[in-house]
């Protein structure tokens, strides 16, 4: 039998009727009527099912697998098994000091190259984690940092000094600074975690000086990482498709891991961002994203969820902005 979303689309074409039901937890297709014989929607059928086939579904179909699909562990396991040869990520970044140091200097040479001199000014980092950022920016640039975070962090009393501070604060709840106190504000992968993102956007703009500068980058919901999982985790998409039971069964029978899920994400879209940008009155002075290689069968194969979402939302893993604000 052909799959439901193929069944819908023939409805539409008013080729035939169909109903949907729930059976034992499975979606099943009844045909109620057909419009004409069988032998005027055979040939569309075997065409479709023909032209829908591809790498993918036909591993899955070798597992007893087909649509319509069931979004059970299994399925998770199989993808999982599937794609543990050409994983998302194929070299996940280590989390060690060194490794942190290192990504913070990248950070700080792509800032360096964007904002140019940075010497004596006020900088905010928004969600600085254990610091390696704020610390390398008032090494190399003789600048003072403060640097907040929802969370203080071991760290933080080793890594302050004249020049770098830590600040545990919510700004989307209160703030502890003056009204435009800072020169240049930066954030690197944390809007998404926020739960207010619009809010900490207007907050940004209101710490900043008239004509100072934004960096920030934000993991987009819809992108095939949001879920933050990619280290055993290894196919897109896995937050878009599976409800956080499965992950919560996948992990425990993994390692034994007790309760864990996709990583929080908000909902913003990329297009969220920039509408809220435009109306606080920032410039943009530069809009990049981040994006991976898309997996056009895997797209295909589970077109029926995936299909719900912009293709090109799906393509688009960070938002990276530059942003100015007008004297």
């Amino acid at each position: 039998m052909p799959d439901a979303s193929l069944l819908l689309e023939l409805a539409e074409k008013g080729i035939i009727q169909i109903q949907q039901k729930a059976v034992a937890g499975k979606r099943a297709t009844k045909v109620a009527a057909l419009q004409g014989g069988k032998d005027n929607i055979a040939p569309y059928l075997r065409q479709r099912q023909k032209t829908a086939q591809n790498e993918l579904t036909k591993k899955l179909a070798a597992k007893g697998l087909w649509a319509p699909f069931v979004y059970d562990r299994y399925l998770f396991t199989t993808l999982n098994e599937i794609y543990a040869d050409k994983p998302l990520v194929p070299q996940p970044r280590e989390i060690s000091p060194q490794s942190l140091f290192a990504q913070a200097d990248k950070r700080v040479d792509y800032l360096q190259k964007h904002f140019g001199a940075m010497e004596g000014a006020d900088c905010l980092e928004i969600g600085c984690g254990r610091g390696e950022t704020a610390v390398r920016l008032s090494e190399r640039h003789s600048c003072r940092v403060t640097g907040v975070d929802a969370h203080p962090y071991p760290e933080w009393p080793d890594r302050q000094c004249d020049h770098v501070r830590f600040v545990e604060v919510d700004l989307t709840e209160q703030s502890p600074f003056s009204p435009e106190s800072f020169d240049y504000i930066v954030s690197f992968a944390v809007l998404e975690h926020v739960q207010n993102p619009l809010a900490m956007l207007e907050v940004m703009f209101e710490l900043l000086k008239p004509g100072g500068k934004i960096y920030l980058s934000a993991n987009l919901y819809r992108g095939p990482m949001a879920s933050h999982r990619y280290r055993e985790v290894f196919f897109p998409w896995p937050h878009l498709l599976f409800e956080d039971a499965v992950f919560t069964r996948f992990y425990r029978e993994r390692d034994g891991r007790q309760g864990v899920t996709p990583a929080w994400v908000n909902k913003l879209t990329h297009l969220h961002y920039l509408e809220k940008i435009h109306e606080l009155g920032f410039e943009i002075l530069k809009c990049t994203y981040s994006r991976r290689p898309f997996d056009e069968d895997f797209y295909q194969c589970f077109l029926e969820k995936l299909g719900r979402y912009p293709k090109g939302d799906l393509e688009k893993d960070f938002i990276n902005l530059m942003i100015y604000k007008p004297i």
